[in-house]
């Protein structure tokens, strides 16, 4: 807004760079409102062949897989955890060999199904 000149080399006073931006705001706003064209999924691929649509299937499987991983060993996991909970829980005062190698074996036991 100053009076220097601009940058095609022409001055404009302050009022008419007012008007000029009030005008280039209502356009922006009017082409905003313009609804965008939007096609389909399946048209989109429209010309896909059978090599991209191959793609997109082992795609979207692996997607699948990957996302089902973290489900999976939270309940491997849970397991695993309680198992060792439950050895923690029992009393054991007074252990003997015959004693430790039945708990290590329920361990095991518990561990490996």
């Amino acid at each position: 807004m100053s009076w220097e000149g601009a940058s095609n080399g022409s001055a404009k006073s302050p009022t008419e760079e007012k008007t000029d931006s009030k005008s280039e705001s209502e356009s922006k706003k009017i082409k905003k409102k313009e609804k965008q064209p939007t096609i389909s999924t399946f048209a989109m691929f429209r010309y896909s062949n059978w090599l991209d649509r191959l793609y997109m299937v082992l795609g979207t499987a692996a997607a699948i897989i990957h996302g089902a991983g973290v489900p999976l060993m939270m309940l491997v996991f849970g397991e695993m955890t309680d198992s060792f909970a439950d050895m923690g829980n029992q009393n054991i005062s007074a252990m003997d060999q015959n004693a430790s190698k039945e708990i290590n074996a329920k361990l095991e036991k518990d561990m490996t199904t």
